[in-house]
């Protein structure tokens, strides 16, 4: 089973995924942030060689055709050979510009954009999308019109837009538009533990190839690797590990002031795992100094990690 790295703008970047691949193993491709421009750090990375271990697929955001085809060609040019097409991001920045899952709640321009890019687009691409806009019921009579379209792969969200992150993912309502889809899906949404995974792959079997792995990274950075191997990595490892990755994306991030504001930022994440009460990491947050700030994270993993 395809197990991939989801797109998480502002996190899941180039300049953390370097880091991520050198600790964590187990995907079997990553999904970048959606592309803001030609010089974006994905790009970047493809072309100086850098990009990584993990095979990786750009994301592009827009509602034209027209745009969507150049910065294709673009990708293309740059040795890409495929792309992700973003309609399901909720951010509200995005909403406003009528983008991302925000054409979820135009079906017919959605179609038409779908019709003509799948006709007119240099590279194949695949759709990263959520059960609808207002409600979980809304995808599915419009998969009637994409199912017949060259859309290699569909990669659902188990939420409407208007929910963002938060609420209850609707498995059975996924279910229920893999089987309208008629191929199987990939599928996305609160899968931070080995038996939320056992509990999809139960509940859709045949109607899926594959899930996507978001912020369940960060409650368990070892979960991947886990589900490949089918059992749980030992404490003892995971601390060790752990601790290299954090001394090693920490060494560099902590020497510049808005790189150790951003590190502080991934560790309201990775808090979670290290098990950092919530009080504790607001006082942790207040930290100025870099060094004093890493080695009391460090001291969390090494004490709680066991």
């Amino acid at each position: 089973m395809k197990i991939l790295f989801a797109p998480l703008k502002g996190l899941t970047d180039a300049h953390f995924r370097s880091f991520f691949f050198r600790h964590f193993h187990g995907f079997d491709g990553a999904v970048a942030p959606f592309l803001l421009s030609s010089e974006d750090e994905a790009l970047r990375a493809q072309r100086e060689g850098t990009a990584g271990p993990v095979p990786l697929i750009p994301q592009l955001l827009g509602n034209r055709t027209e745009q969507l085809i150049s910065f294709a060609g673009l990708l293309r040019d740059e040795g890409f050979d495929r792309f992700n097409l973003n309609l399901g991001c909720p951010a509200r920045v995005v909403i406003k510009k009528s983008k991302g899952s925000a054409l979820l709640a135009e079906p017919e321009r959605l179609s038409s954009l779908l019709t003509e890019l799948s006709s007119q687009s240099p590279l194949p691409f695949s759709v990263k999308t959520r059960l609808g806009y207002y409600d979980t019921n809304e995808l599915r009579p419009q998969l009637k019109n994409w199912k017949d379209l060259p859309i290699t792969e569909l990669i659902i969200h188990a939420r409407s837009a208007v929910q963002g992150y938060t609420g209850p993912v609707n498995r059975e309502e996924t279910l229920l538009c893999a089987r309208e889809w008629g191929r199987p899906i990939i599928y996305n949404g609160d899968i931070c533990d080995r038996e939320d995974y056992d509990r999809i792959i139960a509940l859709l079997k045949e109607n899926l190839s594959g899930v996507m792995i978001g912020r369940g990274i960060f409650h368990n950075p070892f979960l991947a690797e886990e589900i490949k191997k089918g059992t749980s990595l030992e404490w003892a490892e995971k601390r060790e590990r752990f601790i290299d990755f954090h001394e090693d994306i920490s060494g560099e991030m902590r020497t510049r002031p808005k790189s150790f504001a951003r590190l502080k930022g991934l560790w309201t994440y990775f808090s979670s795992f290290a098990r950092i009460p919530p009080g504790e990491l607001e006082r942790m947050k207040r930290i100025d100094d870099p060094d004093l700030f890493c080695r009391e994270a460090k001291g969390w993993v090494s004490a709680n990690l066991r």
